[in-house]
Parts: structure tokens; C-alpha cells; sequence
């Protein structure tokens, strides 16, 4: 299982959210409100069989993006941006964690 552990002096803390998706494209977060930056977005697949699908993007019609394995984490660094998630299964943990400044 990942972990995520981070050291850093630029932020305090991160906002976690977790919860269930399924195959249907769902929207996670908002991109940033104007004056503020989102200065980490790490997204983990917490499920042990389904794909977890990342779209960085608010465009309906964008309904690909980037794979997430099982038991797999990635993150971005100044990411301002929307995501939207699906899943290649019915019900897959997603867990998001991000710090705003």
C-alpha cells in the first residue's frame, strides 16, 4: 500500500477527501479560485483491482486522461486545475489530498 508522506515549509497541512467511484465521470475539485494556488494535488488509487482515471480537465467532451494502477499514487506540484476521476470498476477507493495557498 502507498503512503504519502511530505516535508515541506510552504504549506501546513493538507485537506484529505476520500470516498467511492464508479464508472461514471465524476467531478472531484474545482480548478482554484482566482488569488489562490493549489500547491499539491496527490490523487491515490486505494482499491486493489480497478484503474482510477484522472482528467485534468472541465471539458465534458475530455473523457480520457491518465491511468492511476491499483494501490498506485500520483501527484502534481502547482496544479490550478479541475479533476475529474472515473473508474474502470463499479466502486473504487479514491483518495485525494491537496494544500491550498
Amino acid at each position: 500500500m502507498s503512503h504519502i508522506h511530505i516535508s515541506s515549509p510552504f504549506f501546513s497541512k493538507l485537506t484529505h477527501e476520500e470516498g467511492t467511484i464508479g464508472t461514471t465521470i465524476e467531478n472531484i475539485l474545482d480548478a482554484v479560485k482566482p488569488g489562490e494556488k493549489r500547491i499539491l494535488l496527490i490523487i491515490q488509487n486505494k482499491g486493489s483491482t480497478d484503474v482510477i482515471t484522472a482528467i485534468l480537465s472541465s471539458d465534458p467532451a475530455v473523457t480520457s486522461g491518465i491511468n492511476i494502477q491499483p494501490n498506485q499514487l500520483i501527484s502534481f506540484d502547482n496544479y490550478n486545475g479541475p479533476l475529474r476521476c472515473k473508474s474502470s470498476g463499479a466502486t473504487s477507493i479514491l483518495h485525494v489530498a491537496f494544500a491550498n495557498v
